[in-house]
């Protein structure tokens, strides 16, 4: 690759918060930094596979919409705290772990009953408390998967009575920033370095994140330069055909991209971060509107990470930013 600058130099760095690390790497031709980083950043946000909470059952318990006797807390707070365990599960398919505890008092992770197939990496983290003479005895369900998966979307149609759905964040990647400054090569003062700033839940470190990532990226790149090379139409993987989407669907979907075919990805990232705050949106939104949705829920100086995105696109695409623009002021530019 002649004439090319590629990468000389990855530095990994603890972060400044624990569970945290950062991987510095340059140099990079210019803009390259942002296309990098910005690839990882999807991949280590959507694609990483984790362990999370699916089910629990409490006995005594029929539904979440209700308090249980001896706890302090109602089930809706202990589910809340359910679904923040961090689990590593060393198997292809569902495992369940038992609670019983009694007594009052503070009732952790750690009071779990042991499985050689999970492992549970934040064990004191609490769960419920014990009242005095109280007593819980309950069945959590942990699985495998990647993702985010709602409880409204579970096939719950063949559980027994009680076994509650719990919403299940497998992905052991909590945040994801990067940062692109200039960087020295000889004479050259141009080139970038990119430095990407990675949040676990602690069931994986960031370096460990890095090379899933990275191995996630090849993939995808070595089949498809391997197609070009061959001229091959068809690519075989051990995946399974998606199901073809609804025609009104699909046709809706073309639209849009036909609409906005240079910043479609700018809508995904935008969706990506009300997301993880947890911020309720649509996903037929424009990004206009979801660009407000977000100022109104954080009202404007919390939500900088998306003017920080918004600014780094226009200024790869070499569009003036002033510093006194609104985050809809340069979404107006890039779309202009």
């Amino acid at each position: 690759m002649e004439d090319f600058q590629l990468p000389t130099k990855v530095e990994f760095k603890e972060g400044e918060e624990e569970k945290e690390g950062k991987v510095v790497i340059s140099p990079f031709e210019r803009g390259y930094g942002h296309t990098i980083g910005n690839a990882y950043r999807r991949v280590l946000l959507s694609s990483l596979p984790g362990g999370a909470v699916e089910s629990v059952q409490v006995e005594g318990v029929q539904h979440e919409f209700t308090t249980v006797e001896g706890v302090l807390e109602d089930m809706i707070e202990i589910i809340l705290n359910l679904k923040e365990l961090a689990v590593k599960v060393h198997a292809d398919e569902s495992i369940t772990l038992e609670l019983n505890e009694e007594g009052a008092g503070e009732v952790t992770a750690a009071d779990i009953e042991d499985n050689a197939q999970v492992e549970i990496v934040n064990e004191d983290h609490k769960i419920l408390t014990l009242v005095e003479d109280g007593e819980v005895n309950m069945e959590i369900t942990v699985g495998p998967g990647k993702g985010y998966v709602q409880s409204d979307e579970k096939d719950t149609e063949d559980w027994p009575i009680g076994m509650i759905a719990v919403d299940s964040n497998y992905s052991p990647i909590r945040n994801v920033g990067y940062e692109v400054e200039k960087t020295r090569v000889g004479d050259v003062t141009d080139y970038d370095k990119a430095t990407i700033t990675i949040e676990t839940d602690g069931t994986i470190t960031a370096q460990e994140a890095i090379k899933e990532a990275s191995e996630i990226l090849e993939e995808h790149f070595d089949l498809i330069g391997d197609a070009a090379e061959s001229g091959q139409t068809d690519i075989e993987t051990d995946y399974e055909e998606p199901e073809e989407v609804e025609e009104e669907e699909d046709q809706h979907q073309e639209q849009e991209k036909k609409k906005e075919p240079s910043t479609e990805w700018l809508k995904d990232e935008i969706i990506d971060y009300a997301e993880e705050k947890n911020i309720p949106i649509e996903s037929s939104m424009t990004k206009k509107e979801l660009v407000d949705k977000i100022n109104k829920w954080e009202q404007g100086p919390k939500s900088s990470w998306l003017k920080d995105e918004l600014v780094k696109y226009a200024e790869s695409q070499d569009i003036e930013v002033k510093e006194e623009d609104t985050k809809q002021d340069i979404l107006d530019k890039i779309e202009a």
